[in-house]
C-alpha cells in the first residue's frame, strides 16, 4: 500500500467511526453500556473471522494473540469511558473531547522513545487545545460526562501510541481482528459481572448495534492498524482530528444539537491546527514511501 492510499484509508475509517457516536446515543437508550460494547465487537469478531478466517489462522501464534490483547484491552477501556461520557453530555461534547487523544500522543512518544516535540507540533497543539476548549465549555463550566471524555482522550492516545508499536510487523489486519475479540470478550465478562444481558428488542436499537457492528468496527477499527503501517505515529494522532468534526454534523443534524458560534469556531481552529500539523516547514507534503519511517511528523 502507498503512502496516499493509507491515508485514504485512515480517513475513510475515522469517517466511519465518527458515526458510532450517534448508533451509541441511540442503542444505550435501549441496552445496558457493556452489553452493548460486547455484542458490538463480538459480532464484528466473528464476522472479520468468517471473511479472513485462513489468512487469520495462517498469523496466528503467541506474540500476535498477545498484541491483539494489549489493544484490545486499551480499546475496551476507551470505549468503557466513551459510553459513559455519552450517558451524561451531548455528541459533540464526547466526540471533540475525547479526540484530544492527538494531544497525548507527542507525549507518550516524548515519554517512550525520548523524542522531542517540535516547534510546529506544538503550535498545532496549541490551535486545536483552544478549538476543543471552545467546543466543550458552556458557561462558567464543563458539561457533564467532560471527565469520562478526557478519560477516554488518554486512553485513545495510548491505543494510538501502541498500535504504531505493534503493528509494525506481521499482519495489520489480523491483529485488528484479534483486537476486536479481546474487546468483545472483556467486555462481556462485564456485562455478565453486572446482569446486564437483555437482548435488545426495538427496531432502532436493533439498526444501530448492527451499523456499530459492522460499519463502526469491522470496518472502522480494524483497518486503522492495516493504514498506521504506512503512517507516522503523530500523523494517526492528528488525523483522530477529523471524528469529532464529523461526529458533531451528525449530532446536529439527526438529534438537534446546536455547539453555537462557539463550536463553529472551535471547529475552525481543529482544522486549523490539522493543516499546521499536517504540512511540512516549506509547504511541501511528504511524498509516497516516507510513511513507514518518517517518524518526524511536523519537523
Amino acid at each position: 500500500m502507498k503512502r496516499r492510499q493509507a491515508e485514504i484509508l485512515l480517513a475513510s475509517v475515522i469517517l466511519a467511526r465518527s458515526t458510532s457516536f450517534l448508533f451509541s446515543k441511540t442503542a444505550l437508550e435501549g441496552m445496558g453500556l457493556f452489553e452493548l460494547l460486547a455484542l458490538r465487537f463480538l459480532l464484528a469478531f466473528f464476522l472479520l473471522a468468517l471473511l479472513y478466517g485462513r489468512r487469520l489462522w495462517r498469523e496466528v501464534g503467541k506474540s500476535m494473540i498477545l498484541r491483539g490483547a494489549v489493544l484490545g484491552t486499551v480499546l475496551y477501556l476507551v470505549m468503557a469511558a466513551e459510553m459513559m461520557a455519552l450517558r451524561q453530555s451531548d455528541i459533540y461534547v464526547t466526540a471533540f473531547l475525547e479526540n484530544t487523544a492527538f494531544l497525548f500522543v507527542p507525549f507518550f512518544l516524548w515519554a517512550g522513545k525520548g523524542k522531542r516535540i517540535s516547534w510546529k507540533t506544538g503550535q498545532a497543539m496549541i490551535l486545536m487545545t483552544a478549538g476543543v476548549s471552545l467546543l466543550t465549555v458552556k458557561g462558567a463550566g464543563i458539561h457533564p460526562g467532560a471527565l469520562w471524555a478526557m478519560a477516554a482522550a488518554f486512553f485513545y492516545g495510548l491505543f494510538i501510541y501502541l498500535t504504531g508499536l505493534l503493528a509494525r510487523r506481521g499482519d495489520g489486519l489480523s491483529l485488528g481482528i484479534w483486537q476486536m475479540g479481546f474487546m468483545g470478550l472483556w467486555n462481556g465478562c462485564s456485562a455478565l459481572a453486572l446482569g446486564e444481558w437483555a437482548m435488545p428488542s426495538s427496531p432502532s436499537t436493533v439498526t444501530s448495534l448492527l451499523a456499530l457492528a459492522f460499519l463502526c468496527t469491522a470496518f472502522g477499527f480494524t483497518f486503522q492498524t492495516v493504514a498506521q503501517q504506512y503512517l507516522s505515529t503523530e500523523e494517526a494522532g492528528f488525523y483522530s482530528g477529523l471524528d469529532p468534526l464529523f461526529a458533531s454534523v451528525w449530532g446536529m443534524v439527526f438529534r438537534g444539537e446546536n455547539p453555537g458560534l462557539s463550536g463553529g469556531i472551535g471547529a475552525f481552529l481543529v482544522l486549523a491546527g490539522m493543516a499546521r500539523a499536517r504540512g511540512r516547514e516549506d509547504g511541501k507534503i511528504p511524498g509516497p514511501g516516507m510513511g513507514r519511517n518518517h517518524e518526524s511528523f511536523g519537523e
